[in-house]
């Protein structure tokens, strides 16, 4: 079940990123896309601890945060800045 579960958070939070970065990135203004991609990357976090058998309480603390922090950056460096262009 709990794999089941992890599997789905982990294509749900991808997907989201994905749409984010693809559509909705240059039409929301603000911090607002940083928050949207730190909310799905902190999803496939917690998506890849469910997956696993034990994750420990150290695992739930930094993965999450970790890719909270990273997938914002990750998609700065690839699809460049954020916001309306023109």
């Amino acid at each position: 079940m709990r794999t089941g579960i992890g599997v789905a958070a982990i294509v749900t939070g991808s997907g989201m990123a994905l749409l984010v970065v693809v559509r909705m990135r240059r039409h929301l203004r603000g911090v607002l896309p940083t928050l949207l991609l730190a909310a799905c990357g902190a999803l496939v976090g917690a998506g890849a601890l469910l997956v696993q058998e034990a994750p420990g309480v150290g695992d739930w603390a930094i993965a999450p945060a970790v890719l909270a922090v990273l997938t914002p950056v990750h998609a700065r460096l690839v699809a460049g800045p954020a916001g309306a262009r023109g």
